[in-house]
């Protein structure tokens, strides 16, 4: 591996600590939330900040995936393309966006009543689709930085800026206005996505071969692979949040709340998962454009390693200390501590199969990305209402587990069939 490894290392390293500061301000972002409110307020606006984060991807309609391949394969030739493409996708979010948060809107007290069985979060849900609408936008613009192989500004479009400046805000308004609820909380945040929309918007258009077409329409080539990476979208989505949905639907706002909380703070451990793939996507992608499939596995290789790595010290620290890192949004969160030594031990296991899902979208394997993850759905969706029901908000973090863990083994298979090589195996040779 000698020195091109060590480059790749250095050059993931650099990009895993930009994305490091995007996780540790996404944590903050919820140790701030739990500060300026109470429980059952920040539950509310969790719950807002998880509609985003669900209904953010499907109004995109699979085009971040699509752009990241577009851009990443061909940004030194085709600009026509690429701004044709990127052009109807911001058309097709905006447009999605827009009509879903008039449908949350209307719709917020059947929600809130049937949904989630919480009169209560009316006022939130109302709010919630303009939270998403300026997080998908700045998600299909993110994508299209990260394709053109500039993984730290992607970052700090799609994950780092907004919540920064949150955790910067927040306070100030509560000392100034004493914010007392998560709603208002939610409007704080939705300025922030769109101060981001905005510099995502400079970001991109700085480039003199970038333009925005106001009527651009989707290209053949890309409109074929948009159904199957919806569908993928959508499945995924069923698999990661269904454990939420049903803690929030059957447990009390402070179960929500706390379960919320453990969730969030596990994904630090797969933080170095998300960083890698902003770095290597457009990088599979290219190889697989070349038809160089030993580079493939080559590259797949070492991100495992820097995956595993990478991750080891968090997942200690989670496990061995989680009551003190639940405490750090309040000592009422530290009876959270088992939930989270749970759903870390099942995002590890992400972090184990290593970037399947990504090489599977980047090498044109959709539909067997989307095979993997139906598979799993009946587990994580009946799992987790039999779980919850029989053992409260531990049940809801087990099934979450095993439902994270159980798609990315599914992925992994897929993966052994399509490409050749097993993730898994880190101690494979590659063949000259």
């Amino acid at each position: 591996m000698g020195s091109s490894f060590l480059k790749l290392a250095f050059d993931v390293a650099t990009v895993l600590l930009f994305r490091g500061f995007g996780a540790i301000s996404g944590f903050l972002l919820g140790v701030t939330v739990t500060h300026v409110v109470s429980v059952d307020q920040a539950a509310c606006f969790f719950v807002a900040f998880s509609l985003m984060n669900v209904f953010g991807r499907i109004v995109c309609h699979g085009t971040p995936v699509a752009l990241v391949r577009i851009v990443g394969s061909d940004f030194q030739n085709s600009w026509e393309v690429i701004n044709q493409d990127l052009s109807a996708a911001l058309r097709l979010t905006i447009r999605n966006s827009f009509w879903l948060a008039i449908a949350l809107w209307l719709g917020s007290k059947i929600i809130a009543v049937h949904l989630f069985s919480k009169p209560e979060l009316a006022s939130t849900v109302a709010i919630s689709g303009i939270p998403i609408f300026f997080w998908a936008i700045c998600q299909v613009l993110g994508s299209a930085i990260q394709g053109k192989h500039e993984p730290k500004l992607a970052s700090l479009i799609q994950n780092l800026f907004a919540p920064l400046l949150f955790v910067c805000l927040a306070p100030l308004f509560y000392l100034a206005t004493e914010l007392k609820t998560g709603s208002e909380l939610v409007v704080l945040f939705s300025f922030c996505l769109m101060l981001t929309c905005f510099l995502g918007f400079f970001v991109w258009l700085r480039d003199k071969r970038a333009k925005i077409f106001v009527s651009a329409t989707i290209s053949d080539k890309t409109k074929v692979s948009l159904a199957p990476l919806f569908h993928l979208t959508l499945m995924d989505l069923v698999v990661r949040w269904s454990g939420y949905v049903v803690c929030s639907a059957m447990l009390s706002l402070t179960d929500v709340a706390l379960f919320s909380a453990a969730q969030r703070t596990s994904m630090l451990i797969s933080f170095v998962l998300i960083g890698v793939n902003l770095f290597i996507a457009p990088k599979f992608a290219r190889a697989f454009a070349e038809k160089d499939y030993r580079g493939l596995n080559v590259l797949s290789l070492r991100a495992s390693y820097l995956m595993i790595l990478f991750s080891l010290p968090m997942l200690f620290a989670v496990l061995f200390f989680p009551t003190y890192i639940m405490a750090m949004f309040g000592p009422e969160y530290s009876q959270g501590a088992i939930l989270l030594q749970i759903m870390a031990i099942g995002q590890f296991v992400n972090v184990l199969t290593g970037s399947v899902g990504c090489l599977l979208t980047m090498t044109g394997h959709e539909s067997e990305y989307r095979q993997a993850i139906v598979s799993t759905v009946p587990i994580a969706f009946i799992g987790a209402i039999l779980l919850t029901y029989f053992f409260g908000a531990t049940g809801c973090a087990t099934a979450t587990a095993i439902s994270v863990a159980s798609q990315n083994l599914f992925a992994n298979a897929m993966a052994v069939k399509s490409l050749g090589f097993n993730n898994l195996n880190i101690f494979r040779t590659i063949r000259q």
